[in-house]
């Protein structure tokens, strides 16, 4: 190899930056370089196209070893007041409590907003069904189903299926949570 790390490419959830990662981050938890939410990179290492990370919640809230918060960064900050969050609001904010209102915030102002063209090709590159595509409403509704497309079917999905006979290959086949919904769909339709 001639030593230049192969460079993947991801959204923030939290604020929709380009973040260009080396593959040997894929799959571990960090902070956006923008706002300093917390991410997991979850994803496809042969994608050449951005893939959305994935929110995780902060291990600082449950471990106590892992010391007291860190105060909210001056790009968290920076991040808020673009939103539109009063001054008064922002003072004393740890990182996890920026990162939470800045979803809080962000989700606010994308529900009222239109899906991007954008959002719309990467649904339909991610294998969104029409009947998902057609329920997209919103730019927040566009980020939970890419966000459903990246995540893996959960044990409750399966569990589902399985009672409504889904087969071993059907089962097998299914790569996210979104084509589980899409299955059950599927089988539930009369």
């Amino acid at each position: 190899m001639n030593g230049i790390a192969k460079m993947l490419l991801f959204l923030c959830p939290h604020c929709d930056e380009l973040l260009k990662v080396p593959e040997a981050y894929l799959g571990q938890r960090g902070r956006c370089n923008k706002c300093g939410g917390r991410i997991a990179l979850i994803g496809d290492a042969n994608l050449a196209t951005p893939q959305a990370a994935s929110i995780v919640a902060d291990e600082t809230a449950t471990d106590p070893r892992l010391g007291p918060p860190k105060p909210a960064s001056d790009k968290q900050l920076d991040y808020l007041r673009a939103l539109g969050a009063p001054e008064q609001t922002l003072r004393g904010l740890d990182r996890d409590q920026a990162s939470a209102l800045i979803d809080e915030l962000k989700e606010k102002r994308q529900r009222g907003e239109p899906p991007t063209e954008k959002q719309l090709t990467y649904l339909k590159h991610l294998g969104a069904t029409e009947r998902q595509l057609g329920r997209v409403r919103s730019k927040a509704d566009a980020t939970r189903l890419i966000e459903d497309l990246h995540l893996s079917p959960t044990a409750d999905q399966i569990k589902r299926l399985k009672a409504l006979g889904a087969s071993g290959a059907h089962l097998a086949a299914l790569k996210s949570k979104a084509a589980a919904d899409a299955l059950i769909e599927e089988l539930s339709d009369p």
